[in-house]
């Protein structure tokens, strides 16, 4: 062989040695590109999860938040009903009803009076109703007081309520 042939036979194995270099040098890159996204894919995901466990911390305050809205909505409805109440005579007709009842009562008693064969117990027995049907009588008026009061006070709160939202 000749010296030329030497030359090109190293220049050959320097040119393989090379392109194996650049073969492993490409693979490694890709290898090290591989892991950055998978690094760049394991960060994200912790980071949902970090923001995840951030919104389920929140979440009990939203059930409050939620509960509360709950309850005034339902408070408001329970002052337009008693509005309304208020506004239709409600009160009135319930107390004349009451009133006729109790007039009913009376006749009641006043009937089993005269068709009962021992007037004494008798009379003791229609006194306790009596009174009791006054009592009950006196409690209803005081309710419907009490009633209407907390009426004007919730409607009065309403009022300031909504003035207050509108300012």
């Amino acid at each position: 062989m000749a010296v030329g042939d030497i030359t090109n036979m190293e220049q050959s194995n320097l040119l393989q040695q090379k392109r194996e270099h650049e073969v492993a040098l490409v693979g490694a890159f890709k290898r090290e590109k591989d892991k950055d996204m998978a690094l760049q894919a394991l960060t994200a995901s912790n980071v949902a999860a970090m923001d995840l466990a951030k919104q389920r911390e929140k979440e009990p305050g939203n059930q409050d938040v939620t509960k509360f809205a709950m309850e005034n909505l339902r408070l408001k409805e329970d002052i337009r009903r008693l509005k309304l109440i208020s506004e239709e005579g409600e009160w009135e007709r319930m107390n004349e009803q009451i009133i006729i009842l109790q007039n009913k009562l009376l006749d009641a008693l006043d009937w089993k009076l005269m068709h009962e064969s021992d007037p004494s117990t008798t009379q003791r027995n229609i006194s306790e109703m009596v009174n009791d049907a006054s009592n009950d009588c006196n409690l209803l008026a005081s309710t419907k007081v009490n009633g209407l009061a907390m009426i004007y006070i919730i409607i009065k709160d309403d009022k300031v309520n909504t003035s207050n939202n509108i300012i």
